[in-house]
């Protein structure tokens, strides 16, 4: 199952976004799937300012069969920058 929902979350933002999404996290939960994801962003407006790409993460949420109900960006941040932990 897990295989199927990552494939679903990697179909659905190739749809969205038409960049490739690479999954980093999937975790059961009451309601189906909660993934985190990340999608590279090599737009114009990064490469004109001479910036790093941008890469932006997103939760998901996916039900019990496997498809997307919905997504979140929760960062966006320059490629190669340390990933900021929540505080607990």
């Amino acid at each position: 199952m897990i295989k199927q929902v990552i494939e679903e979350v990697e179909r659905f933002f190739k749809q969205i976004y038409a960049h490739p999404a690479e999954v980093v996290s999937i975790a059961p939960n009451n309601e189906g799937w909660e993934v985190t994801t990340e999608i590279l962003t090599d737009d114009e407006y990064t490469k004109k300012r001479a910036r790093n790409d941008l890469i932006a993460v997103f939760k998901v949420l996916v039900n019990r069969q496997a498809e997307v109900v919905s997504y979140t960006r929760e960062e966006i941040r320059e490629r190669g920058k340390a990933i900021k932990k929540a505080d607990n």
